[in-house]
């Protein structure tokens, strides 16, 4: 899911920045990444939606730690939170990581 939206996004890019100074070459290569993103689209239909839900739902947990931890690192390093309390923040993270891939080794 994340291939067919980077290739959304590139696409309308590369359209912007490419077509009208190389038509020919622009539209063979966004004829190829439309290609990939509905063989990706395919394969995605393929799969029980639960299965595609339930690993939306882990990924995202994950990027919410990642983006939580590096927001306690900027609070520490502007002086809002103390080194201790950013470290118990962090710890507390990690426990919550941890449990994340736990669980999902045993779904």
């Amino acid at each position: 899911m994340a291939m067919i939206g980077a290739h959304d996004v590139a696409r309308e890019t590369f359209e912007k920045e490419f077509s009208s100074r190389y038509p020919d070459e622009a539209n063979t290569v966004l004829q190829e990444s439309r290609d990939q993103t509905a063989k990706a689209e395919a394969k995605i239909a393929e799969y029980d939606t639960k299965d595609v839900d339930a690993v939306t739902e882990h990924l995202f947990c994950i990027m919410l730690l990642n983006r939580g931890s590096k927001y306690i690192e900027h609070l520490v390093s502007c002086g809002l939170l103390s080194e201790k309390e950013g470290q118990a923040a962090l710890e507390k993270t990690e426990k919550l990581s941890e449990k994340l891939e736990s669980d999902s080794k045993h779904d």
